[in-house]
């Protein structure tokens, strides 16, 4: 059977992707790699999942944070029981970012900080905790009142057992040279790592260790050889569409409490 061709990418902005290219591109039978997040709505993100299901082509979300060399180490080492019973997870994101165009359009993105780069940690922090079941969040004061969308969020999460999540992500503190960082604590050690480095730290409080990995080109490369793989191999991906349109749910639900100052549950 002949595999049908693969688009890697189909368009930036996140408004104009949803139910135009993409319901296209499904309808031609081209396995689509879609830029994050998968949609703006729930609503919006389930057509695109049936569109794809229903032509037989493969939908891969492209969450390239979720392929970086330190956060899959970081997952092994959690399964490995090396750091104890894990109990904080904290996701930290602070650039000097002005959104123009259709990212400072609440219409057209769905959001500010949280839904555009935020749903990335969202997706780090899921991979490494499992999926929480209750989220807050509080908006960070704007610095600039030109914005139409937040520009700073944070939001804690908490599953039944588990973990607890925070996700600190600001476009308007900060400096530029700065990387978003992860650190993980755990009843036995802890370890830190920044996104886009090629090394990871586990400290075990009387002795340290430094695991060092090749450039992993912010995880692009190893995202997109996932999605032949499993174009190649009829396989799901490791990124699947479920997982997306569960990341997206968290971001969405976060809003609600930033607005009322009460947690939600999510379903």
């Amino acid at each position: 059977m002949r595999t049908p061709p693969l688009i890697p990418r189909l368009t930036r902005s996140t408004s104009a992707h949803p139910m135009t290219s993409i319901l296209l591109a499904a309808a031609g039978k081209k396995h689509i790699l879609l830029e994050k997040p998968i949609a703006r709505t729930m609503e919006e993100a389930r057509s695109i999942i049936s569109a794809a299901e229903g032509a037989g082509v493969k939908l891969m979300v492209a969450e390239n944070y979720r392929f970086l060399a330190p956060v899959i180490e970081a997952k092994k080492i959690i399964e490995s029981g090396a750091l104890g019973r894990v109990r904080l997870i904290q996701l930290q994101e602070e650039y000097p970012f002005y959104p123009n165009s259709w990212r400072n359009d609440r219409e057209r993105n769905g959001g500010g900080v949280l839904i555009d780069g935020g749903i990335q940690k969202a997706s780090v922090l899921a991979y490494l905790a499992g999926r929480p079941d209750q989220v807050y969040a509080v908006q960070v004061p704007s610095g600039n009142p030109d914005f139409d969308v937040e520009n700073g969020m944070v939001i804690t999460t908490r599953p039944s057992e588990g973990a607890v999540g925070v996700i600190n992500h600001t476009w308007s503190i900060g400096k530029p040279t700065e990387r978003p960082w992860v650190s993980v604590t755990g009843t036995v050690a802890n370890l830190y790592f920044e996104m886009g480095r090629t090394w990871l730290k586990i400290d075990y409080g009387d002795s340290q260790e430094t695991r060092n990995f090749d450039d992993d080109h912010r995880g692009i490369v190893a995202m997109v050889s996932e999605f032949g793989r499993c174009i190649a191999e009829g396989s799901e991906p490791a990124m699947t569409e479920e997982e997306g349109l569960q990341d997206l749910a968290l971001v969405l639900k976060a809003y609600e409490p930033a607005e009322s100052g009460l947690p939600v549950r999510l379903d």
